[in-house]
C-alpha cells in the first residue's frame, strides 16, 4: 500500500522523518519513504531520513508499506547479470510498477508492467548491486541483483 505524505515546513532548512510505530497494524511491515524530488527510496524502520527544504515540500514524499510474504514475489535471472536482467513477477494483481535503483537508493528507471514479466537492459550500468522493487498498489516486494 502506498500513501502520499503531505508535508509543510514552517521554515526553510534541515528537517527529518523518523518512523514511530504506535499502531499494532504496522507490526511486521516494512515502511519506505520515497523522496520524489531526490528520486530515492529510504527504509524508515532502520533509520531516520534527513532532508533540506528550499521550497515547500508538498507532494514531495510518499510512504510505502509492505508485509513480508513467504517466498519471493520477484525473481531476477540470471543473477549475476551481464546484459539483460529478466524479471518474473509472482503473486501481483493488476498493473505492477517496477523500479530499478542503485545501491544508494537512486531510482534509475520506473515502468508499469501489465504482464508477469519484464526485463531491464543493464549493459550501460556499472558493476554493483541493484535493487528491484515492484508494487501493485497493495503488495510491495523488493529484491537485489548483482551487475557484473
Amino acid at each position: 500500500m502506498s500513501l502520499p505524505l503531505f508535508t509543510g515546513a514552517a521554515r526553510l532548512g534541515a528537517h527529518s522523518f523518523e518512523l514511530v510505530a504506535e499502531d499494532s497494524r504496522l507490526t511486521g511491515m516494512t515502511v519506505w519513504l520515497e523522496d520524489k524530488q531526490q528520486r530515492t527510496m529510504h527504509p524508515l524502520g532502520q533509520r531516520s531520513y534527513s532532508f533540506a527544504v528550499a521550497t515547500n515540500p508538498i507532494n514531495r514524499f510518499m510512504l510505502h508499506f509492505n508485509r513480508p510474504v513467504a517466498g519471493p514475489a520477484i525473481v531476477v535471472y540470471p543473477n549475476p547479470v551481464a546484459g539483460e536482467a529478466n524479471l518474473r513477477l509472482e503473486r501481483f494483481s493488476g498493473p505492477v510498477t517496477v523500479t530499478l535503483a542503485n545501491s544508494l537508493g537512486i531510482i534509475l528507471e520506473r515502468r508499469t508492467v501489465a504482464g508477469g514479466q519484464t526485463a531491464f537492459d543493464t549493459r550501460g550500468l556499472p558493476a554493483g548491486i541493484y535493487l528491484i522493487s515492484a508494487s501493485d498498489g497493495v503488495n510491495r516486494q523488493e529484491t537485489k541483483f548483482v551487475k557484473q
